[in-house]
């Protein structure tokens, strides 16, 4: 993310409140080849007193949110804070005091439009302005639906070029999976061809 546009995220979430300790997404392309639906597991640290909800960012608004455990609902308000960022809050099942932990289950099912030449709807990818700590991702494809190819990336920013890229193969359960044990100010993930 470039200066201007982090500085208008941070403008528009205030000061952070809480810190990622963990966060695993694992991800699901189902047999029509889109991005079908996410689980993340989450665990926060609240740095201030009174931690009742988080932010929730996402680049698209094909998507609906559900939450789980550590959640009480899903704030309801959506707002666009910059050019393709929205943003809603996760209400957790508990307010936090300082330095107090919880973990956080929540699903995130996609709504793309379906079209195979959107690099988009071909990847899913994880931007951490900040340090981020025990990062897993696992991406599992429908037997009907493989990659030709499939590539673990870094990004030069949210809207930027492939920075790193490292062929990768899928395992017996049609998946690939990274583990990291800390990232810092980067976008990584996996994208793929069809």
């Amino acid at each position: 993310m470039g200066p201007d546009a982090e500085g208008h995220l941070r403008t528009a979430l205030g000061p952070r409140r809480h810190q990622s300790v963990s966060l695993h997404d694992h991800v699901h392309v189902g047999a029509d080849r889109r991005l079908a639906r996410s689980r993340t597991l989450q665990v926060i640290e609240a740095l201030a007193p009174h931690v009742d909800r988080i932010p929730y960012l996402y680049d698209t608004n094909h998507l609906a949110l559900e939450v789980g455990q550590g959640c009480r609902a899903v704030s309801g308000n959506l707002y666009q804070i910059g050019a393709g960022v929205f943003m809603t809050e996760i209400v957790l099942a508990k307010v936090l005091g300082l330095a107090e932990t919880t973990t956080l289950e929540y699903w995130t099912t996609y709504r793309y439009p379906g079209d195979p030449l959107d690099p988009h709807e071909r990847e899913y990818r994880r931007a951490v302005m900040g340090r981020l700590e025990n990062f897993d991702i696992r991406v599992e494809f429908h037997p009907d639906a493989l990659p030709a190819s499939l590539w673990w990336a870094s990004w030069d920013g949210v809207e930027g070029e492939v920075l790193q890229q490292e062929l990768v193969a899928l395992d017996s359960q049609h998946s690939v999976h990274r583990y990291l044990r800390f990232i810092s100010k980067t976008v990584v993930g996996f994208y793929w061809t069809w």
